[in-house]
């Protein structure tokens, strides 16, 4: 057989829990965990960072808070984004109403005041934000550095966009000046790409050649191996 039937379709994501990238990124994790910091990764589109960051919200549940806050424009729309992320969504009633101090404040009294005090803020896909929702985010970092750790990721594009930025303004500067260490990331290797579609549930090796062979990273092999699990399906699941 080509495939492990089983496997295959048990998901729609891939298995990346054996790549060097999942390894540094757990173990960044971890770190934050143990002694709060701010570290930020950096790595391309299809490198497998909000695949990993999706196992670390699942493996240390309540302590992490994924936060995105997208689509936000104002100051204080993106405040309630974070409480929202954060689980206070049924307080939006109130913070709708709240000033701007009040919002940044209430997020920091709900973070500092957890009931575990080692927590981490995970902010994915940073490269879609504007300077304003950096300048936010760096305010909130600032002031709850000493009880929450944070992981910050983006593209290598976007940290050119951040040096930029600093140039003209403080708060950014400030914030890459607080960085803790930044982790630099690639995407998988021919041969973790090989694995990946292995332990994925593609036991044919002609098979894997020509899904890899056609893909540059994680992206668009999930693409290839999802269009495979749907001929599949077709195939074993006929309507």
């Amino acid at each position: 057989s080509d495939v492990d039937l089983k496997r295959l379709l048990a998901s729609e994501d891939l298995e990346v829990l054996d790549t060097s990238n999942y390894s540094t990124q757990m173990q960044v994790a971890k770190e934050v965990i143990k002694t709060p910091q701010f570290i930020t990764v950096v790595a391309p589109v299809g490198s497998g960072v909000t695949t990993t960051l999706s196992n670390v919200v699942r493996i240390v549940k309540r302590n992490v808070l994924y936060c995105k806050a997208e689509g936000s424009k104002s100051q204080k729309s993106i405040l309630r984004g974070f409480l929202s992320d954060c689980g206070y969504g049924d307080l939006s009633h109130y913070f709708k109403h709240s000033a701007i101090p009040d919002l940044m404040n209430s997020l920091c009294f709900h973070l500092n005041d957890a009931a575990s005090p080692k927590m981490i803020l995970i902010f994915d896909g940073v490269e879609k934000w504007d300077k304003r929702r950096i300048c936010v985010t760096y305010e909130l970092i600032s002031k709850i550095s000493k009880s929450t750790g944070c992981i910050m990721s983006f593209t290598p594009t976007f940290e050119k966009n951040l040096e930029r930025w600093a140039k003209s303004n403080s708060e950014v500067q400030q914030m890459i000046d607080a960085v803790n260490d930044c982790v630099y990331l690639s995407p998988p290797s021919e041969e973790e790409m090989n694995s990946i579609c292995f332990e994925t549930g593609i036991t044919s090796s002609k098979v894997i050649d020509m899904v890899v062979s056609k893909s540059k990273n994680l992206n668009q092999l999930k693409t290839r191996v999802n269009k495979l699990r749907r001929h599949i399906r077709e195939i074993v699941e006929p309507e």
